[in-house]
């Protein structure tokens, strides 16, 4: 039924004029208005319905900074004696969490790491960065 239709888009602006405006004069590109609607005729011919909304409120996003991925000393491999495991982290201010079943640790889930393990038999240890504010 649809195979050979155009997708319809569309969003909602708080001022259709100043719309208008930034679109039309800051952008270039060509605009028109009906009943209301302004149209924004974008290249590929697909046009874009624009529609007042005086209440409106953009849609907001946070872009999060990275924590840095956990750093193990030693490095992973099969060693024949125990070893002394640290764990640590560029990300300042950050704490580390880890799990030596091989799950998942989460920010809430694993032991907080607070001093080097040592590992005397074949273990996974698996181990997270997090800070608030920040994605892990």
């Amino acid at each position: 039924m649809f195979a050979n239709t155009k997708a319809f888009s569309g969003f909602a602006v708080d001022d259709l004029s100043k719309a208008r405006k930034f679109y039309g004069e800051s952008l270039g590109l060509r605009t028109s208005e009906q009943n209301g609607l302004m149209t924004l005729h974008l290249a590929g011919d697909r046009d874009t319905l624009v529609y007042p909304s005086p209440n409106h409120t953009p849609a907001t996003y946070t872009i999060g900074t990275q924590t840095a991925t956990p750093t193990f000393n030693p490095v992973a491999a099969t060693y024949s004696t125990a070893q002394t495991v640290s764990i640590s982290t560029t990300t300042s201010g950050a704490s580390i969490r880890y799990t030596l079943d091989g799950s998942a640790p989460s920010s809430t889930l694993g032991t907080l790491y607070t001093a080097p393990i040592t590992v005397s038999a074949t273990t996974t240890i698996k181990a997270i960065v997090y800070a608030a504010g920040m994605i892990d």
